[in-house]
């Protein structure tokens, strides 16, 4: 009879477990939420930003995390072409690497193309230190929004730069 694990849980439940960390840094960088999703397959799971992986989750008798290479190496890890691959106990331990896959989802958001340098909202954006602009899909190709997100302000009382 196979041994039933405390610790068994599924790949959803880890990424509904995930989910209030990675929409915060949506929030912080004023990306519209719907962009972040869990992509189930035969094997594994996605947790995707649009259509790119930040990491995937793998459970069964062998479960793993593979997450999106940042710039900080994880402890233990091993190289897996673009993703850097963690053997778990249980997937359960894959919270234990949330700030990695948080990095992996600031990563994919920093390399969206700039469309724009900024908006008629520059102003606003410099007095809340943070992009306003209503309309989130416009305001990912705004380069002054990286700026922002980066601790620099150009223009008005917050100016630092």
């Amino acid at each position: 009879m196979d041994q039933v694990s405390l610790f068994a849980v599924s790949e959803e439940e880890v990424y509904a477990a995930l989910e209030p960390q990675l929409r915060t840094v949506l929030e912080e960088n004023w990306v519209d939420p719907a962009l972040l999703r869990l992509d189930r397959r035969k094997s594994y799971s996605s947790i995707l930003f649009g259509s790119s992986v930040a990491a995937r989750l793998s459970g069964g008798a062998s479960p793993s995390l593979s997450v999106l290479k940042g710039d900080t190496p994880i402890p233990g890890a091993a190289d897996d072409g673009n993703f850097d691959k963690i053997a778990l106990e249980s997937l359960a331990a894959a919270l234990d690497y949330a700030p990695y896959i948080r990095a992996a989802l600031q990563t994919l958001i920093d390399r969206i193309p700039r469309d724009f340098s900024c908006c008629s909202r520059y102003q606003a954006c410099s007095e809340q230190k943070a992009c306003v602009n209503p309309d989130r899909a416009l305001a990912l190709g705004c380069a002054y929004r990286k700026v922002l997100h980066s601790g620099r302000v150009f223009y008005g009382e917050n100016r630092n730069v």
